[in-house]
C-alpha cells in the first residue's frame, strides 16, 4: 500500500477524505441474447460527452463520471436486465444510458468467453523501463518515461495481430 501512495502522491493525488460522487444511473438491457461484443467507441464517446475524458488538452475531467458492468463477453442477459449502471449528472443521461445499453451486441447463440490474455510478449527490463520484444514498443516504452518516474507502458496484442501501446497518462492509448 505504501507504494501505491507514494505513486498516487507523485502524480498530485491524494487518499485522504472522500472523493465526489455523482448520481448513478441504471443502465437496463433492450433485448435478451448472450454478449458477443462491447462497441467501445460508444463507451468512449460517452464518457467523453459527460465529462469524464477530454477532447482537448485544455478539457477539464470530471471524476465523478464513469460506468460499471455487470456483464462480460459470454454472459446472458436478459430483456429489461440491469445491465450496468452510468455515473453522471447531466441532463441527457438517460439517452446516453440507452445509447450504452446499444452497445453491447447480443446475439441469441451462446458465446464462448474469451481468454483474458491470448499472448505475452517477451519482457526483459532496463532501469525501469519494461522493454517488449517488438522495436516499436521500445521506442514507445522509453518514451513513456518521461511522463513519470514508474513503469506506466502498456502494450496490447489482439487476434487480429494489431498490436496497441499505451500508458495510464491522460488516459492516452494509441495503435502502433
Amino acid at each position: 500500500m505504501r507504494k501505491f501512495e507514494e505513486m498516487v502522491a507523485a502524480q498530485g493525488g491524494r487518499l485522504d477524505g472522500h472523493l465526489p460522487v455523482a448520481t448513478k444511473h441504471e443502465i437496463v438491457s433492450q433485448r435478451m441474447g448472450y454478449l458477443k461484443a462491447i462497441d467501445c467507441r460508444i463507451i468512449g464517446q460517452c464518457v467523453v460527452a459527460l465529462g469524464g475524458g477530454r477532447q482537448r488538452t485544455e478539457d477539464s475531467i470530471d471524476p465523478r463520471v464513469g460506468i460499471v458492468w455487470r456483464k462480460k463477453i459470454g454472459d446472458r442477459v436478459e430483456k429489461g436486465e440491469t445491465i450496468g449502471w452510468l455515473h453522471a449528472d447531466s441532463s441527457d443521461v438517460d439517452d446516453w444510458c440507452l445509447r450504452l445499453s446499444n452497445a453491447l451486441v447480443l446475439t441469441d447463440e451462446t458465446v464462448n468467453p474469451r481468454p483474458l490474455v491470448l499472448e505475452q510478449i517477451g519482457v526483459k527490463r532496463w532501469g525501469r523501463i519494461a522493454i517488449r520484444s517488438l522495436t516499436h514498443c521500445r521506442f514507445v516504452a522509453m518514451r513513456m518515461r518521461l511522463y513519470s518516474r514508474f513503469l506506466v507502458g502498456a502494450f496490447l496484442k489482439t487476434e487480429s495481430e494489431q498490436v496497441y501501446v499505451g500508458c495510464n497518462v491522460e488516459r492516452t492509448f494509441r495503435s502502433a
